[in-house]
């Protein structure tokens, strides 16, 4: 099936989960962190059995490079080089709130509860946000030395995945603790996903070797590693100079001296 043209390239396309009609798409530019007059930055709303465009939503500037639809269909968030992430009510094709700025946005992902979304920047740290807390700062993993360019949830939305150039990283939402690491693709991971009973990995990595690979967990690992590393972690402090780069909250002159 062929949609109708668009004026842009397409970086990125989600469907509506329970909505087998609907799909939207995002726009490309060849530079994603630059307006263009020929790069819009629009999202488009798909009717499928149309092939046609029902609708276009206009909020980023630059780039929409990832897009992901909430588990019931009824919100969609947007990420794009513009450095913003756009939470959208989809019954009303209305913006409900801005997220950023941030470092440019690679890969965006909701929790099963609809909650949460995971995103991935131009950045090595991964972030978590409330879409529900306006003006909210993001939750921040810190692990990963290159930018993150893929993230999932696992199935029961305890564990988030992210994959960048130098590791494919498992974490544990709540403790924030990074449970396992994976190495082996020889270049940017464009998509990795929790797959069967959530003990596999699937990831693609498109920019080098452009291979598929299938990661697999010990039986019963996350569980076991994450009682393991509870037990035993060491999480240590930003620095303030990491702080002010990444603009992670509270900055150090917001903190109080001993």
């Amino acid at each position: 099936m062929r949609l109708s043209p668009t004026t842009t390239w397409v970086r990125d396309i989600a469907f509506n989960p329970t909505n087998g009609n609907q799909a939207v798409s995002g726009s490309y530019c060849a530079d994603p962190h630059t307006a263009h007059p020929n790069c819009d930055g629009n999202l488009i709303l798909w009717d499928i059995a149309r092939r046609k465009k029902k609708q276009v939503l206009d909020g980023h500037t630059t780039t929409v490079t990832a897009v992901a639809f909430s588990p019931n269909g009824y919100y969609m968030v947007s990420g794009s080089g513009d450095r913003t992430m756009i939470y959208w009510d989809m019954r009303n094709l209305t913006e409900v709130r801005t997220f950023g700025p941030i470092s440019p946005v690679n890969d965006v992902a909701f929790s099963p509860d609809g909650q949460q979304v995971l995103s991935g920047h131009d950045d090595p740290l991964l972030r978590l946000w409330d879409v529900n807390s306006a003006g909210s700062e993001p939750r921040i993993y810190v692990g990963h030395t290159d930018p993150i360019s893929a993230v999932s949830f696992s199935h029961d939305g305890r564990f988030a995945l992210s994959g960048a150039e130098d590791a494919l990283r498992v974490w544990d939402i709540e403790s924030g603790d990074q449970i396992v690491s994976f190495v082996g693709h020889s270049g940017r991971i464009q998509q990795a996903i929790f797959v069967g009973d959530g003990q596999m990995i699937l990831a693609w990595d498109m920019w080098r070797d452009d291979t598929l690979r299938l990661w697999k967990l010990p039986p019963d690992a996350l569980d076991g590693l994450v009682d393991w590393i509870l037990e035993n972690r060491y999480v240590r402090e930003l620095t303030c100079d990491e702080r002010a780069f990444y603009r992670v909250e509270p900055m150090c002159a917001q903190i109080p001296p001993d």
